[in-house]
C-alpha cells in the first residue's frame, strides 16, 4: 500500500533538481539542512512524490532515522531492506550456541538477577550473504523496481555515527554504488554544519533546504496552497483559494510553523463548510 499523498508547498526549485534523479538516473543526493528547515515534511513529501506517481519503474523508498529504534543498527537496516524488497529470512543452522544465566548459583533464599544485557552477534559470512542477496536482486530486477535509501536525522543525538559507518561500508561499499548507472538513490540529510564525509559518498548534488522564505519562494507556496485548496474543494473559485492561501501564509510565515499546521488548517476548513 502507498503512503498518502501529501501536498508540496514551495519545493519547486528543489524538485527540479531532484526531477531527473527520480525520473530516470540514479546517484548520490545530499540535503542540508537547519533546525527550522521543514525537513521531515519535505521527506515526507518526497517519498510521496516516488511512489504515487506514475514513473517507468516502481520506487521503493525506505528511510533510515537515527531517531527510530526498529532502523538503529546496521541489521535493524537489513531487516528493512529485507522486508520491504519481500525477501524470506536466510534459515540459519543450529550451531548448538547456547546461553546460561544464573546457573550453579547457591544460595540460601531468592536469588535476584538483574541488569543483564546479552548481545549475540551475527556472523561476518551470513551478513556480507545477506548484503548480496540484496544487491544482486536490486541488479536483477532493474529494470522494473528502482531502490530510494534515504537517512534521515543524521546529526539526531540517538544516530550512533559507528552504524553510519558500517551503513557505507557494507552496503554502500559492497554494491549497492555499483547500482547507481541502474537507477539506485541515495539521499542523506545532515545539518549544514555537520561534518558528512564519514557516512556519505561523494554527492552528485547538494541541495540547501531554506528555513524562511524569499520572494519567489513565498509566491510559489501561495500558488501551491492555492491548487490545492482549489482541487480538494476547499474553495469554490480560484479567487476564494488565494485569498485563503495568502492568509495561511501570512498567519505561519516560516515554512516549518506552516507545514506542522497544515492538517489543522485543512481540518477547520472542513468544519467550516
Amino acid at each position: 500500500m502507498s503512503r498518502p499523498k501529501i501536498p508540496t508547498i514551495n519545493w519547486k526549485k528543489e524538485l527540479e533538481v531532484l526531477d531527473s534523479y527520480i525520473r530516470s538516473k540514479g546517484g548520490v543526493i545530499h540535503i542540508r539542512t537547519t533546525e527550522d528547515s521543514p525537513s521531515s515534511a519535505f521527506c515526507k513529501a518526497l517519498r510521496s512524490i516516488m511512489e504515487n506517481a506514475s514513473w517507468e519503474k516502481q520506487w521503493i523508498t525506505i528511510q533510515f532515522d537515527g531517531d527510530n529504534s526498529s532502523t538503529h543498527y546496521l541489521n535493524d537496516m537489513l531487516d528493512q531492506l529485507e522486508i520491504s524488497l519481500k525477501l524470506e529470512p536466510i534459515e540459519v543452522a543450529n550451531t548448538g550456541f547456547g546461553i546460561h544465566v544464573g546457573n550453579e548459583i547457591s544460595a540460601e533464599g531468592n536469588v535476584e538477577v538483574s541488569d543483564v544485557k546479552i548481545s549475540v552477534n551475527e556472523g561476518t559470512n551470513l551478513r556480507r550473504e545477506r548484503v548480496q542477496r540484496i544487491v544482486n536482486l536490486i541488479r536483477q530486477d532493474a529494470d522494473k523496481i528502482r531502490l530510494a535509501i534515504i537517512l534521515f536525522n543524521t546529526d539526531s543525538e540517538n544516530t550512533n555515527k559507528n552504524e553510519l559507518k558500517n551503513f557505507k561500508s557494507w552496503f554502500l561499499d559492497h554494491g549497492l554504488l555499483d547500482l547507481v548507472s541502474a537507477g539506485f538513490l541515495l539521499i542523506g540529510f545532515s545539518h549544514r554544519s555537520s561534518d558528512t564525509s564519514n557516512w556519505l559518498p561523494e554527492p552528485d548534488e547538494v541541495i540547501d533546504l531554506p528555513s524562511t522564505y524569499d520572494e519567489m519562494s513565498e509566491a510559489h507556496a501561495k500558488e501551491d496552497i492555492a491548487n490545492f485548496l482549489l482541487s480538494n474543494g476547499f474553495a469554490e473559485t480560484i479567487e476564494e483559494a488565494v485569498g485563503k492561501s495568502m492568509g495561511i501564509v501570512a498567519s505561519y510565515p516560516y515554512p516549518k510553523d506552516l507545514h506542522a499546521n497544515f492538517a489543522g488548517i485543512l481540518a477547520r476548513f472542513s468544519a467550516w463548510q
